[in-house]
């Protein structure tokens, strides 16, 4: 049906419209693709592999640390 590299979407930082334009469909088929294989839009996805990765990181000793970034 589709054919999303989600490796891709999950690395993709910045706007939707940027990962539609890498990926060569409109904003539009990109919602509807979201939608149809994995029940939810492209936000709601990005938001759940950054908590996710958050999850993660809390779980293992010393990677939130290394995560964070100091100005």
């Amino acid at each position: 049906m589709y054919s999303l590299p989600l490796r891709c979407v999950v690395r993709a930082p910045g706007p939707r419209r940027e990962l539609a334009r890498t990926l060569g469909v409109s904003e539009r088929h990109l919602r509807r693709a979201f939608d149809d294989v994995l029940g939810m839009g492209p936000k709601a996805f990005a938001r759940l592999v950054r908590f996710q990765r958050a999850l993660q990181a809390s779980a293992t000793p010393g990677a939130w640390l290394r995560s964070t970034r100091v100005a």
